[in-house]
């Protein structure tokens, strides 16, 4: 068989190589998140069923209650939805954040009932106004997701080390071999010591720095991150797993001489991701805290 030459081994290897370093330097796509219609984002309902022992209120007790009108206020951009990426390298992203829309009408329903509950007075009062001012529930899984970014690439390096220790111990296995069929007069000593020599030769000159080249590009992929593309304002403040934001301003006029107090209420809860627990139940305890802590907040101004 006649052996090709030397350059042109060198040529063909080196054209591989660099065809295939050029497919290891292609980065993971780069993904934004598209906010979506209100519409199009998961629905959840906040009625909850009284007790069986619960007292209907009558009609004449409805009458001393004040008329609550909720307004929304919200900015533009808290009434979109935004998915959340699932991608790793887009750990950045991993925040679904849902809009008022997803709670209505039961969201309305409850902080009408809430509110005039929190009065202790509300006979007092004639008309009470709650205009919301921002609302938005997010479920942050970042902290998940750079996890398993980080996780991926410790495998993908613990495989690589050990792939390169297997071939280190193949070559020196097979460097033993050559010496051995050498001495038993099987293999031409002097041809086998220039093989050897040319081979380490281009190993060194040429494998080596592209293996190293790849091996950078293929590490530079795996840690690749993108920047955020959610709002910073829709994530300022936000801790891993359910949260819920809300602020109202509330404007209460009373029965005589028609004063009108103005209330300020701003809060927000947490609750860690409880997975032995439905999507739908863990959104309605978000928004049902926040619910708590608004009228706890409203009780504590009315009282001072």
């Amino acid at each position: 068989m006649t052996r090709m030459p030397l350059n042109q081994i060198l040529t063909l290897l080196l054209l591989i190589s660099l065809v295939g370093c050029a497919q290891f330097k292609r980065s993971p796509p780069r993904l934004a998140v598209i906010p979506a219609p209100a519409s199009d984002a998961p629905r959840v309902s906040l009625t909850r069923p009284a007790p069986a022992d619960q007292a209907v209120i009558s009609t004449v007790s409805n009458r001393s209650a004040p008329l609550v009108t909720v307004i929304d206020s919200r900015p533009d951009v808290q009434k979109l939805y935004y998915p959340g990426q699932t991608d790793p390298h887009h750990w950045r992203d991993a925040v679904t954040v849902l809009p008022l829309e997803s709670f209505q009408p039961g969201f309305n329903e409850l902080l009408q009932q809430s509110l005039t509950t929190a009065l202790q007075n509300r006979s007092q009062y004639q008309t009470l106004v709650c205009e919301v001012t921002s609302f938005q529930v997010a479920l942050d899984e970042r902290e998940r997701a750079e996890s398993d970014l980080l996780y991926g690439f410790k495998t993908w390096d613990d495989d690589r080390v050990e792939r390169e220790a297997d071939e280190e111990r193949n070559r020196r296995q097979e460097e033993e071999r050559r010496q051995e069929r050498v001495r038993y007069g099987q293999e031409d000593e002097k041809r086998s010591v220039t093989d050897s020599i040319v081979g380490f030769v281009f190993n060194a000159a040429v494998v080596k720095p592209i293996k190293s080249e790849m091996t950078n590009a293929s590490r530079d992929r795996k840690q690749t991150v993108y920047p955020q593309t959610i709002p910073d304002s829709l994530t300022e403040g936000l801790q891993s797993g359910w949260n819920c934001q809300l602020s109202v301003n509330l404007q209460a006029r009373t029965t005589d001489g028609g004063r009108v107090d103005n209330i300020p209420i701003q809060v927000a809860t947490h609750l860690a991701k409880d997975d032995s627990l439905s999507v739908e139940a863990q959104m309605q305890r978000i928004v049902l805290a926040a619910v708590q802590k608004l009228t706890q907040q409203l009780q504590h101004a009315a009282d001072g």
